[in-house]
């Protein structure tokens, strides 16, 4: 996990071995969060661990 807790959405869809379409359609049904950063959209790494049922793994492992 990033130092700073959230993934971008080609790094949640690498996580969760699913398209980036699939991803935005996750979103879309409220399965996830979406954090707009000017530009950049952002995503919670804790509810794309949590979609998995994962605990999120420490910064410093």
């Amino acid at each position: 996990m990033r130092a700073d807790g959230v993934l971008t959405i080609p790094e949640a869809a690498e996580y969760l071995k699913v398209t980036r379409q699939t991803v935005h359609t996750l979103i879309n049904r409220g399965e996830l969060t979406r954090h707009k950063v000017g530009r950049c959209t952002r995503l919670s790494a804790a509810e794309v661990y949590a979609l998995v049922g994962q605990e999120v793994p420490s910064a410093s492992a």
